[in-house]
């Protein structure tokens, strides 16, 4: 899920879209983020959609989740 958002770059990545994107399913996937939020490896922003209403949320990496996909990488490689 990480490495997705990280993909994404540094606009975010939406959380259905995240959610479907890696695990195929909004509710596994928006329980990982919420660990991921919880553990500050992302923070999550409130968008207003064009058209005005609902809204949608944004998940970003922050500096913590880029230095554990840089270790996992390291590791990885070694």
């Amino acid at each position: 899920m990480l490495q997705a958002i990280r993909l994404a770059g540094p606009d975010g990545l939406a959380t259905n879209e995240a959610a479907i994107q890696v695990f195929n399913s909004r509710q596994y996937g928006n329980r990982i983020l919420k660990q991921a939020l919880e553990q500050g490896y992302i923070v999550r922003e409130r968008m207003p959609r064009s058209e005005g209403g609902h809204y949608y949320i944004i998940n970003k990496l922050t500096p913590a989740g880029d230095k554990l996909l840089q270790e996992l990488s390291m590791n990885n490689n070694a």
